[in-house]
């Protein structure tokens, strides 16, 4: 494997043991918990996750009929990753678990056979929008993060495994935050924000240029407006915009803070 491809798949690897520790972790009673995610139980989220990763494999897709009355399905988006949702809702627990332990070991055979052509060329997300698959997987590993850690907030299971999907996570957070909020913040607040992720990230967002300084202050071209930390459990249901996301006000800063609030209140990268 190439460096790059190694990357990727090292990202891969971390966080399918983080959410394999997280159902290893599971009561009975855990799976039914509702989690961050509208309509979304603990059983959905792993559903969901599994869903995915088979129909990147190319297996063929869930055949069921959605009842009409989901509340949650508010876009075509929703409504197409819900089939292999509801096709599992039956499930048994242990099955739906099996199937996820069947299912990474695949998806790691063929993260393996790519090569750095391959990364290079257009790929079409679940969404239907089409990108290049080497960024295109570094959103399939946040979108793992995230519904990780949706599970995990919702059990209590906290902290997680630690990894590179972390930090992937939270560079593409970063990322985003700097291409879209400019477009969502007012003129005053095109400024420069520190962002802290305890144990994971030290960032550095400039919204007037549109710059991300992964390496922290200590790397960075001058001094920020703001700083705002971060766990990486509330960085993650910010970003993804959570329902279990903790109060803005709840979340330390210093500096200006009606900065550090339209941010907040802006920060949401997902559909």
């Amino acid at each position: 494997m190439s460096p790059q491809v190694e990357a990727h798949v090292a990202a891969h690897q971390s966080v399918f043991d983080d959410v394999g520790d997280a159902v290893a972790t599971l009561t009975n009673e855990d799976w039914s918990t509702p989690t961050g995610c509208p309509g979304w139980d603990v059983h959905d989220q792993i559903a969901h996750v599994v869903g995915v990763e088979r129909y990147l494999l190319g297996d063929p897709p869930a055949r069921v009929e959605l009842p009409e009355d989901l509340p949650h399905i508010r876009s075509p988006y929703a409504k197409r990753v819900e089939y292999a949702v509801h096709a599992r809702r039956g499930v048994p627990h242990d099955e739906l678990a099996a199937e996820l332990a069947a299912t990474v070991p695949r998806r790691l055979a063929q993260l393996r056979s790519l090569t750095d052509d391959d990364l290079a060329q257009d790929a079409t997300l679940v969404s239907g929008v089409t990108m290049r698959l080497s960024q295109w997987l570094r959103q399939r590993v946040f979108d793992m993060t995230c519904h990780t850690y949706d599970i995990r907030r919702a059990t209590g299971a906290l902290p997680g495994v630690d990894g590179p999907h972390l930090q992937v996570a939270c560079q593409l957070i970063a990322r985003a935050w700097a291409a879209e909020l400019p477009n969502r913040l007012e003129p005053e607040h095109h400024r420069v924000i520190d962002v802290q992720v305890d144990g994971v990230a030290d960032l550095q967002i400039d919204f007037t240029t549109g710059r991300v300084n992964t390496s922290g202050p200590a790397d960075a071209s001058g001094p920020a407006d703001a700083h705002v930390a971060f766990d990486i459990a509330t960085f993650l249901a910010v970003a993804a915009g959570r329902s279990d996301a903790p109060e803005r006000s709840t979340i330390a800063s210093h500096g200006d803070r009606r900065f550090v609030d339209a941010v907040l209140e802006h920060a949401t990268i997902t559909p």
